[in-house]
């Protein structure tokens, strides 16, 4: 067999030739990754769990709003799929995390629309539950025989029409691909997935082997410990001793020593024949070794360290805020593009039910990145001595800043911008009442308007304080 280069090569030293050790080393992969390692992995390495799941945590951690006409019976529609105690953001939280480990999964849309499951969704009457089913390595939903589209002016070429189902009790039934939202796992190759039934890989198939090298080293650390100060006995003639079959006396004798060292705390050792010492193990030079294995595990999962690992940063000045960032803004790009179009498939549906034009609602994603008390009040004093340079150069006048800073902005005092005044201050009868802050709470979920004395939620949840204060102040003007 002939080999083809293009590369350097230094025939004076070897380099790059057949001389050349490193030529030698190839790419290789395995056949498949087995669903009993899946499953291990999942359930037992803390790590491994914690790749499949960051992604759909961090995607749904800070919640989703519908803004437009009707907004509120969409939502309510949305929460009606709650099953048992699962939310429906739980439930497609599941099944991206499915998608990600086996490879792949579908969100089955329990749609009443008269027809049987194997039929192109219909005109929707309701939607009644959601379900997620793992697919990809797990068997669970297979593509059926023969069924992919031969239309080449369909979106769907090339792409199966109908899967069967296979369930826990052994009973299969057949759903058509419009009934099903479907997650999948690491982006594939077209060739793999032909090999694999049509699925993506596993998120954890090429963190892998970084993975074995990692849970290795830190294994090897762990039995290091238990040598840490190993205890050495030492005794003139052993070797003549055990030759002669005097081999369970020195066993005794060592017994003897143990036994004392433990519980009188000293040792009667023969001065001249015995002797006892500890051999310990150094452990100076591990730590960097581990640093270079935290690095490198957290590259293979593509997330930082400080998340991965809930280890701080270190070095002068370190925040990793960087890192965190740069994460964050990854996953809501993905949300984006991945997230977005799976659950407007599901919402549209909720709307259908609802009766509110789809056209009319638009659907928001809370920030990621959310500030700390101290930088929103640093931001705050940056904005305040820049009004307090428009005010002095006669930019803009102080009742201008004033709406344009306290009508739509995150303050605790509230100016109507049709008025352009100040709620009034409550009279000697009236009750004081509650303050914007309290009326308008922040969550991890988002953020929610509650009524005047605080004991119920009037909406929400709302990606920014402003279109919870807008939200409240509808409900004031409709009083």
């Amino acid at each position: 067999m002939s080999q083809h280069y293009d590369a350097w090569q230094n025939l004076a030293t070897g380099l790059g030739t057949e001389r050349d050790k490193t030529t030698f080393g190839m790419p290789v992969s395995y056949a498949y990754v087995p669903l009993l390692w899946l499953e291990a992995l999942y359930s037992e390495d803390d790590i491994a769990r914690k790749i499949v799941d960051a992604v759909p945590e961090s995607m749904f951690r800070n919640g989703f709003t519908l803004k437009g006409e009707g907004s509120d019976s969409v939502l309510e529609v949305w929460r009606s799929l709650r099953v048992r105690e699962e939310s429906p953001e739980s439930l497609v939280q599941r099944c991206h995390s499915w998608g990600r480990l086996y490879g792949g999964s579908a969100l089955l849309l329990g749609a009443d629309d008269g027809l049987p499951f194997d039929k192109p969704l219909g005109a929707l009457r309701t939607i009644r539950y959601l379900l997620p089913i793992a697919g990809g390595a797990t068997g669970a939903i297979v593509a059926a025989h023969e069924s992919a589209s031969r239309d080449i002016a369909s979106p769907l070429y090339g792409l199966p029409t109908l899967y069967d189902v296979h369930t826990e009790s052994g009973s299969t039934f057949r759903v058509h691909e419009s009934r099903l939202v479907f997650f999948g796992g690491l982006e594939t190759t077209p060739l793999r997935r032909l090999s694999q039934g049509g699925w993506d890989d596993s998120v954890l198939r090429p963190v892998l082997r970084t993975l074995q090298q990692f849970s290795g080293a830190f294994d090897s650390i762990a039995h290091l410990m238990h040598d840490a100060a190993q205890a050495v006995f030492s005794f003139g003639g052993i070797r003549d001793a055990v030759a002669k079959g005097e081999g369970k006396t020195i066993v005794e004798r060592m017994i003897t020593i143990d036994r004392d060292r433990s519980s009188a705390r000293a040792l009667f050792l023969d001065r001249e024949h015995e002797s006892f010492a500890r051999e310990g193990v150094t452990f100076g030079g591990l730590a960097p070794v581990l640093d270079i294995f935290l690095s490198r595990m957290a590259s293979a999962a593509r997330m930082p360290v400080t998340l991965l690992f809930g280890r701080s940063p270190a070095g002068l000045n370190a925040t990793g805020e960087s890192d965190v960032r740069l994460w964050y803004d990854t996953l809501a790009a993905d949300r984006e593009t991945y997230l977005r179009p799976r659950l407007e498939r599901v919402l549209r549906l909720c709307a259908a039910q609802a009766n509110v034009p789809w056209e009319g609602l638009e659907l928001k994603f809370a920030a990621l990145w959310q500030e700390t008390d101290s930088e929103r009040e640093t931001r705050l004093k940056t904005r305040a001595d820049r009004d307090a340079i428009y005010v002095d150069r006669q930019v803009l006048s102080p009742e201008e800043v004033a709406l344009a800073r306290f009508a739509t902005d995150d303050s605790d005092v509230a100016i109507d911008p049709k008025t352009r005044e100040i709620a009034p201050l409550p009279t000697a009868d009236e009750p004081a009442p509650i303050a914007v802050a309290d009326m308008i709470r922040g969550s991890t979920e988002g953020w929610y308007v509650y009524s005047s004395d605080g004991t119920k939620r009037l909406g929400g949840p709302y990606a920014t304080r402003d279109e919870a204060l807008a939200r409240l102040r509808e409900i004031e003007a409709n009083k």
